[in-house]
């Protein structure tokens, strides 16, 4: 048996993750205001921001620039540094003018710009009130795309968590977390692509639910603390295509809340859910490869909740 067939058949995730592994580009916490006023309160990345980005990608990268510093790493950082995890992609520029939070935001997605060029479909955005945080109608993208947001249905490694001790969780509970980022990445392409969309939505949700239990259940066997988390992923559109969120089959699940009964069967109280909407959207450079690349998850935003597990 050759190499390849043997790890075909001796790892189920073969073929189906870049060998490269996918990203997410971080930030300090920053807020940038319609007015273009920027503010942060300094100290590193948030720290569950930076635990939820360890979990949950392979790569990390925080850009720099030579206009604005936040600082250096903090001790986290480094120690992700050093294990090869977290990079710095350095964004050199000249004479710049504007106010610093559109600066910031130039610069900041510039560099995540160039990691989604150089690599199609394998680069998300982390944003969000802890991260890089644009106000309402402040936009980098144009054009309509779909939301999906989870409810109380993702566990996130609280702040305290030693991130060995989370890395080493990663290892041992590898299939539960790969099964279903996996399974995130490509649920809204599956329903948008699938001749019965209502069908394949029913499966989806099922299939969402059931990846989200085993890893709430794997949180609940690991010694690391663990707490609840609202989870929203931003997949863009072509233009051309930007009629699918708003008629047919799948603009009548726009705006559709789903129920997610087996993670609510463990966790009890308040509701899990999983739901569909229309956000913003955008090329972002991914017209040039496959048009099933648009529809991988390119904003990523989460809010912990003060629940444990």
């Amino acid at each position: 048996m050759g190499e390849a067939a043997r790890r075909k058949k001796e790892d189920p995730f073969y073929g189906k993750v870049p060998k490269t592994g996918k990203g997410i580009v971080i930030s300090n916490p920053v807020t940038i205001e319609e007015n273009g006023s920027f503010t942060s309160p300094g100290g590193g990345v948030n720290p569950i921001e930076l635990r939820r980005a360890t979990l949950f990608w392979d790569r990390i990268n925080k850009p720099s620039n030579n206009i604005i510093s936040l600082g250096d790493l903090s001790p986290d950082e480094k120690f992700l540094k050093e294990c090869g995890i977290l990079q710095e992609l350095k964004v050199q520029v000249g004479q710049i003018s504007g106010d610093i939070g559109s600066i910031y935001t130039h610069l900041h997605l510039a560099a995540f710009t160039h990691l989604e060029r150089m690599e199609p479909g394998l680069w998300a955005l982390s944003e969000g009130e802890n991260s890089f945080n644009l106000k309402p109608n402040v936009s980098f993208s144009q054009g309509r795309g779909a939301l999906v947001e989870l409810h109380r249905a993702i566990p996130l490694p609280t702040a305290e968590v030693p991130l060995s001790d989370l890395l080493e969780f990663k290892e041992k509970r590898r299939d539960e977390i790969l099964s279903l980022t996996l399974e995130l990445d490509g649920l809204f392409s599956k329903v948008v692509n699938s001749e019965d969309t209502h069908f394949e939505l029913s499966r989806v949700i099922a299939e969402v639910d059931k990846k989200c239990s085993d890893v709430i259940k794997a949180g609940k066997e690991s010694k690391i603390k663990f707490s609840l988390s609202d989870f929203s992923y931003g997949f863009s559109l072509e233009v051309s295509s930007g009629n699918l969120l708003t008629s047919g089959a799948v603009g009548a699940i726009m705006g559709g809340t789903f129920g997610l009964p087996l993670v609510g069967g463990i966790i009890g109280a308040a509701a899990s859910t999983i739901k569909f909407n229309v956000g913003l959207g955008g090329k972002l450079n991914r017209s040039d490869k496959s048009a099933a690349l648009a529809l991988s998850p390119y904003r990523v935003v989460s809010r912990l909740i003060n629940e444990p597990i």
